[in-house]
């Protein structure tokens, strides 16, 4: 019998540690799973950053529109456009190109704010840079500075996320000696390429969820963006929209410090010892700046999400200390004095 129950007792603890094995085995499978997909996303993407769009050269008008920063406070994207003209083959006379001003468009709070009057995204441009053809010249056009205004809200880095809308144009027009011909006329003779040189983020294409949430965020009710309206902002030829998102990495690792330093503060303000809790609350306040600085590097903006959770840690740690404390001096006050102290 005794050893009957001693095998059972045996088998007992063989299957509450298979359980506990298979169960760490399941978690740390999980997060393998997750980090890999995480990092194998940030990859492609940061091989997708050039070019976006079109082949330079690849047109009769080459734009190439580069971003190299990005502004957090003005939420801004901030780059140069440069123009390159392609290499035409054409029948009979030669023709000559006359080319007017390049220009951008910075439409990004036009199309969220007005979502139906604003149907055609290059009214606006077309009205800056439009000019007699008299001015035209056959010099190509000089490059110029570019700001385009983000649409996100920077106070939840870094999970921030940014909508940038606009569009390019070089007018311009082919006279052969016979005729004039409008570059727009001609099918399929414009492309843009975008590169991304902006540190700590990536630029890809906007999906439908993320247009319709953008445009239902001041039109006050759900918009419905089609796959149509996607691709026509995204033709790379003279439009494009663009998220701006940061790497899943830096997401994952704020996750996963964010984790240590809560199960931190409930240790410092819940279990540690009272006289061990000044100098490991010292050292956990250095720490917990330290990494806030590293995560917000790049981020001006105060107070951000990452405040508001350091905030809530040191709550976290006080209220334990003060809940403790006040639990203990209640317990010595309910403690029954013996007899002959009464």
């Amino acid at each position: 019998m005794g050893r009957f129950s001693g095998f059972t007792n045996s088998l007992g603890r063989f299957i509450k540690t298979r359980h506990r094995l298979l169960a760490a085995f399941l978690f740390l499978l999980i997060i393998a799973v997750v980090f890999i997909t995480a990092i194998k996303k940030d990859f492609e993407l940061r091989e997708s950053q050039h070019f976006l769009g079109g082949i330079p050269g690849g047109r009769l008008n080459n734009y190439i529109l580069t971003f190299t920063s990005i502004d957090g406070n003005n939420q801004t994207a901030n780059g140069s456009l440069s123009f390159k003209a392609g290499l035409p083959i054409w029948e009979g006379k030669e023709a000559r190109i006359l080319y007017g001003e390049l220009a951008y468009a910075d439409l990004t709070y036009t199309y969220v704010i007005f979502p139906k009057e604003h149907t055609d995204l290059m009214a606006g441009l077309i009205t800056i840079s439009s000019k007699q053809k008299s001015s035209f010249t056959e010099s190509k056009p000089k490059s110029k500075d570019v700001s385009i205004k983000m649409f996100g809200n920077r106070e939840i880095y870094p999970f921030d996320k940014y909508l940038i809308v606009g569009a390019v144009r070089c007018p311009a027009y082919i006279d052969n000696g016979e005729k004039q011909t409008d570059i727009t006329d001609l099918k399929d003779e414009e492309s843009l390429s975008i590169n991304n040189f902006m540190p700590g983020v990536f630029m890809r294409k906007p999906r439908q969820g993320e247009l319709s949430q953008a445009k239902s965020a001041f039109v006050g009710k759900a918009q419905v963006v089609t796959e149509k309206e996607v691709k026509e902002l995204n033709n790379y030829k003279n439009k494009f929209a663009l998220i701006i998102e940061r790497p899943i990495f830096l997401q994952l690792l704020t996750i996963i410090l964010g984790i240590m330093a809560l199960g931190s503060a409930v240790y410092i303000g819940w279990v540690a010892r009272f006289d061990a809790i000044p100098l490991q609350i010292a050292g956990y306040v250095v720490a917990l700046w330290g990494i806030r600085n590293n995560l917000l590097v790049e981020v001006k903006s105060f107070p951000s999400y990452i405040d508001y959770g350091m905030l809530f840690m040191y709550l976290v740690i006080f209220s334990g200390i003060i809940f403790r404390k006040i639990a203990g001096k209640a317990k010595q006050s309910g403690q029954i004095l013996p007899r002959n102290k009464r």
